[in-house]
C-alpha cells in the first residue's frame, strides 16, 4: 500500500480542509485527524488495519465475504477497504460521517478500477441499507463505554438476518474515561515520527507538525478485558470468536481483541 500513499500524499491536507467538518474522533472538526493521519499512516505510527491483516484476511475467505454484501464502516482513509480487495471483496460499499476519507476513496477505486460505493452516513442515525457483513478497524474504541452499546445495537440493526461483524477493540482501561497519552509517550512519539520520517526521507518539518498535532488531540476510550466485552454486546451479538493479539501500538505496545460476532436472532 505504500506506493497508493506515495501517489496521493501532495493533496491530503487541502481534501481535509475542504472536506473535514466533524467526526467520530472530533465532532468540531475532523482535519487534525485526515490531514495528518495518512501521512502517520505511512511511517506505521498509528492503529491501522495492516496490525490485522491475517485476522482480516482469514475471516474474510471462512465466511465467504466476496459473495456477500459488505460494509465497511468508518475508514481514516483507504487502508480498510483495500485490504477488504486483496482478500477477494470486488464489490464494496464504504461509509463514513466525513466527506474526506470517502474522497480519498474514490479516487483509489478510479485509479484501480474498484467497484467500490461510498456514502456519507451517521452510524448512531442508523443506515437506510442492511448488509450481510459489516467490517472496521477499532471503530469501537472511539466511542466511550455508554455510546459504545447504542452503536453495536445500530450495527446490528444495520445487519441482516445472521449477519457478521468483524472488528478489532483495543484492551484498557482509565475508569470508564478515555485514555490520553502521558507527557513523555507524547515526545516519544514524535521522536519516533522523526527518525521513521528522515529513513523514508520525508519533509521532517512536516511530518513533526503531523505528528504533534495528532498526538496532542487524539484520544481512546479502550475495554477493560473480554468479561467487559461480552457484557457490552450482550443481548445485541453473540461473540463467535475473540482472540486477543499484541501490537506495536501508538505510544506503547497493546492489546486488541480481534472479534467476530453474529447478530442475535
Amino acid at each position: 500500500m505504500d506506493r497508493i500513499y506515495e501517489k496521493i500524499f501532495n493533496s491530503i491536507e487541502l481534501e481535509s480542509l475542504w472536506n473535514c467538518n466533524g467526526g467520530y474522533v472530533d465532532r468540531e472538526c475532523c482535519s487534525w485527524y485526515h490531514q495528518n493521519w495518512m501521512f502517520l499512516r505511512r511511517l506505521h505510527l498509528v492503529s491501522n488495519p495492516m496490525w490485522h491483516e491475517k485476522f482480516y484476511k482469514l475471516a474474510i475467505k471462512t465466511l465467504k465475504c466476496a459473495n456477500k454484501d459488505v460494509l465497511v464502516l468508518g475508514t481514516a482513509d483507504f487502508s480498510m477497504p483495500f485490504l477488504c480487495y486483496e482478500a477477494g471483496i470486488e464489490k464494496l460499499d464504504i461509509c463514513d460521517i466525513c466527506k474526506t476519507p470517502l474522497n480519498i476513496c474514490d479516487r483509489i477505486a478510479d485509479m484501480y478500477s474498484l467497484n467500490w460505493n461510498t456514502y456519507i452516513g451517521d452510524i448512531k442515525n442508523g443506515l437506510n441499507k442492511k448488509y450481510d457483513i459489516i467490517i472496521d478497524d477499532a471503530f469501537l474504541t472511539r466511542f466511550d463505554y455508554d455510546d459504545k452499546r447504542y452503536v453495536l445495537q445500530k450495527i446490528s440493526d444495520a445487519l441482516n438476518y445472521d449477519g457478521v461483524y468483524i472488528t478489532t477493540i483495543r484492551k484498557g482501561w482509565n475508569n470508564g474515561k478515555a485514555v490520553i497519552p502521558t507527557s513523555q509517550q507524547k515526545k516519544d512519539f514524535i521522536r519516533k515520527s522523526l527518525i521513521n520520517a528522515k529513513v523514508e526521507n520525508m519533509d521532517l518539518t512536516m511530518i513533526e507538525k503531523a505528528a504533534s498535532s495528532y498526538i496532542n488531540k487524539m484520544v481512546s476510550f479502550p475495554i477493560k478485558d473480554e468479561d467487559s466485552l461480552s457484557r457490552l454486546v450482550e443481548g445485541v451479538f453473540t461473540i463467535e470468536n475473540c482472540t486477543a493479539v499484541s501490537v506495536p501500538g501508538e505510544c506503547e505496545s497493546s492489546i486488541y481483541y480481534q472479534v467476530i460476532m453474529k447478530k442475535l436472532k
